[in-house]
């Protein structure tokens, strides 16, 4: 469990958009993930990016010099970024047999909420992963204390309220499982984390504001709890918003 940490590091000023590209994520998760990449690997390592949209990331990751990126997306008519491979697939289904190698690094981000499927999702990935190398994976924090009382409040963990009209956030996932199933799909979970958003209090409407007071008042109640009670033990992961896995294949 010491594996899990808060990590107070977002860029406030970064833009929803990147070289006029949307990015269709928080604002800060993509910067974060290209950021960790640059730091931690080669630059010749063999990239897949899974859900790959309109290339934002791809394009990020690609001005850090990092040149050998295969892009995964269903729809393959809304991606022009010439310098990555693109192969379409749903990745609903079995993926794995669609390629030719495997990868040092894949990233997932924010995509394996959106899937029926997630963990079907996790076997592709283990299965073209190379050993030993890592796969990032960014999902809605269900553990944070803002879920937990957005579940007291409206019975739901927070980014999943229903839509009929959206493909919206279907499959909320847990470190429980991801830590339950490593063995089974041959990952090590290396470390999870999570990513704060900051909540801008002057752009918000005045019954927002009581709302989100009301939320802050019974998230710091919630931890006083958790202090006094045998949630200490789970409080280790009351994390915020995003919760960020870096798993290693076996």
């Amino acid at each position: 469990m010491n594996k899990i940490k808060h990590q107070y590091t977002p860029d406030k000023k970064l833009q929803y958009n990147y070289k006029w590209l949307n990015i269709y994520a928080l604002k800060w998760i993509h910067e974060h993930i290209a950021k960790y990449i640059s730091t931690n690997f080669d630059k010749d390592i063999e990239i897949l990016v899974l859900w790959a949209g309109n290339w934002a990331l791809d394009s990020r990751i690609y001005d850090y010099w990092f040149k050998n990126i295969t892009a995964v997306d269903i729809n393959w008519s809304n991606y022009k970024f010439n310098n990555a491979t693109f192969i379409q697939a749903d990745l609903n289904e079995k993926f794995d047999k669609l390629f030719n190698k495997k990868f040092d690094l894949i990233i997932a981000v924010e995509i394996i909420e959106h899937l029926f499927n997630p963990y079907n999702f996790l076997i592709q990935i283990s299965n073209i992963l190379k050993k030993d190398w890592q796969a990032i994976i960014t999902t809605p924090n269900i553990h944070s204390w803002y879920s937990r009382v957005e579940f007291l409040i409206n019975w739901t963990p927070k980014y999943f309220h229903w839509k009929p009209d959206k493909f919206e956030h279907i499959s909320p996932i847990s470190y429980w499982v991801l830590q339950y199933y490593s063995d089974i799909w041959n990952f090590n979970i290396n470390k999870c984390y999570s990513i704060i958003k900051w909540f801008n209090l002057k752009n918000v409407r005045f019954l927002t504001k009581i709302y989100l007071w009301f939320l802050y008042i019974l998230v710091f109640l919630s931890k006083i709890v958790s202090k006094l009670s045998w949630t200490k033990y789970i409080n280790k992961i009351s994390n915020w918003n995003i919760l960020v896995c870096i798993i290693n294949k076996k």
